[in-house]
């Protein structure tokens, strides 16, 4: 629409890049997630030398350096990394623009009608990225803390409660009423046969 063949090959390449991990490869790995971090990184340097910060191009950075955290758990220190990657990406990069005034003019005054779109879609695309991780995030946490509670208060060879889960019930009860009952701790010989 605004004839700019530089965002348009940019976008071709992200569409591209984002086709054959997702439609043709079928790759939703972690490390799919790793490689779509950096490709989001390289499409936010490009379109901010482009256009200049007033686009909200590095808000993408940003997001992403936020979101990487939640998304790649098993990467351990390395997520770490790739923060502080996307972070001084973001800082140098808005520093670099903003201190030389790097941007093409003419990329600029095509697009400069639509400036403000440009930047509140970028904030909303953002903001969704970073709520979106967040929540599976969470999902994956709640999961996780289930399995160790489950783990914790159950036998697992017989999925019976546990010794931990008795002391914890019976400290739970009222002094006052606990009278009232019998613990009985059984063993059989050769269970496991």
């Amino acid at each position: 629409m605004l004839d700019i063949w530089q965002l348009v090959a940019l976008n071709t390449f992200s569409s591209i890049f984002y086709l054959n991990l997702l439609v043709v490869k079928k790759d939703t790995s972690e490390r799919s997630l790793v490689y779509t971090y950096f490709e989001i990184l390289i499409f936010s340097v490009f379109s901010e030398i482009a256009l200049g910060p007033d686009y909200g191009f590095f808000l993408y950075i940003v997001g992403m350096s936020a979101a990487i955290f939640y998304l790649v758990p098993s990467y351990g220190n390395r997520r770490f990394l790739y923060q502080i990657i996307g972070i001084v990406t973001a800082i140098l990069l808005e520093g670099v623009i903003l201190i030389f005034h790097i941007r093409c003019p003419m990329i600029q005054k095509a697009a400069a009608a639509y400036q403000t779109s440009f930047y509140l879609i970028n904030i909303g695309v953002t903001a969704t990225i970073v709520l979106a991780a967040t929540f599976f995030y969470s999902k994956e946490t709640e999961k996780v803390w289930k399995s160790l509670e489950y783990s914790n208060n159950h036998d697992a060879l017989t999925g019976l409660y546990n010794r931990r889960f008795l002391e914890r019930y019976i400290e739970e009860i009222p002094y006052g009423s606990r009278t009232g009952f019998v613990v009985a701790m059984v063993d059989i010989d050769f269970l496991k046969k």
